[in-house]
């Protein structure tokens, strides 16, 4: 609630405050960097799908499909590691579309850890700022409304901190108004 009260005050003052030197958004971007650091080396509290995501990545990585795969087959024991317990719903096969399947497999194949996939998310959420800071400038809009989404605590809490998906959507779409924006509509 606290951190939400703040994200408002700040949303506000964007909007309504001169803006200040480049150096300055740079200070405020790098802030917004450093604040997914503590929650991306912590363990997901609000949500247990990242061992799916770990699960998915690595039966495809071992040749089996994830959406006739559930973890809870006993005929997949052997490609069983410490985190395949903590995956939700063991009995059933994955739910997840597969452009996600994709970018699990491909996180997979550098690491299986927790960790990395979150890397791998906080990596994608800082290209939607990426993004926004090329649309904004193109827009004539100023830069600084790029923290109302770099300093959202619900994208810090999902994306460094539980690791979600979400993310990558996020980024798909960020990238085609920008693009529409810019009459690129390939």
């Amino acid at each position: 609630g606290s951190a939400s009260i703040v994200y408002a005050l700040a949303a506000w003052s964007i909007l309504h405050a001169t803006p200040a030197t480049g150096r300055a958004l740079w200070l405020c971007l790098m802030l917004a960097v450093a604040a997914r650091v503590p929650l991306l080396l912590a363990e997901p509290t609000l949500s247990d799908d990242i061992y799916r995501y770990i699960w998915d990545g690595r039966l495809q990585r071992f040749g089996h499909n994830p959406y006739t795969s559930p973890p809870g087959d006993p005929a997949l024991q052997h490609l069983h590691t410490e985190v395949t317990p903590r995956t939700p719903h063991p009995p059933l096969p994955t739910i997840y579309p597969p452009a996600a399947q994709w970018f699990f497999r491909g996180v997979a194949a550098v690491s299986e850890s927790v960790f990395a996939f979150k890397l791998a998310f906080v990596v994608c959420d800082l290209l939607i700022v990426w993004l926004m800071l090329r649309w904004l400038a193109r827009a004539g809009q100023s830069p600084w409304r790029v923290l109302w989404y770099a300093w959202n605590p619900l994208v810090l809490i999902e994306v460094a901190g539980s690791g979600h998906l979400d993310v990558l959507g996020a980024r798909l779409r960020i990238w085609s108004f920008a693009a529409l924006w810019t009459r690129r509509t390939r």
